[in-house]
């Protein structure tokens, strides 16, 4: 990467997008990472923690996605998916803790 675009958040972002799509995980992981230091968004966040489930690190993703609850508190999604998470990793206690706060929060 040139070094202009090495230091634009959308830029790493959408090129995260296209390596995410491609299923090449652990280069769209590092390129999202890197993205974060010079823009936050949902998107960005969002494929971030795909990246990171599509690498195993559930953990990792867990905590993005509790962090995407917390900045679009009210948004279905962001809840559906971390209880997928914690379904993945068979957590049904969060899961079902999720669960209830997507009924009610609705």
């Amino acid at each position: 990467l040139s070094l202009q675009l090495d230091t634009d958040g959308k830029f790493l972002t959408d090129y995260g997008s296209v390596l995410l799509q491609n299923q090449l995980f652990s280069k769209a992981e590092s390129l999202l990472l890197k993205a974060e230091k010079y823009i936050i968004t949902r998107q960005q966040k969002e494929l971030l923690a795909a990246a990171m489930e599509g690498n195993n690190h559930i953990p990792e993703a867990i905590s993005v996605r509790k962090w995407l609850c917390n900045y679009l508190p009210n948004k279905f999604t962001p809840l559906y998916e971390l209880m997928e998470c914690y379904n993945h990793t068979g957590d049904s206690i969060n899961a079902k803790a999720t669960a209830q706060k997507i009924i009610t929060s609705q």
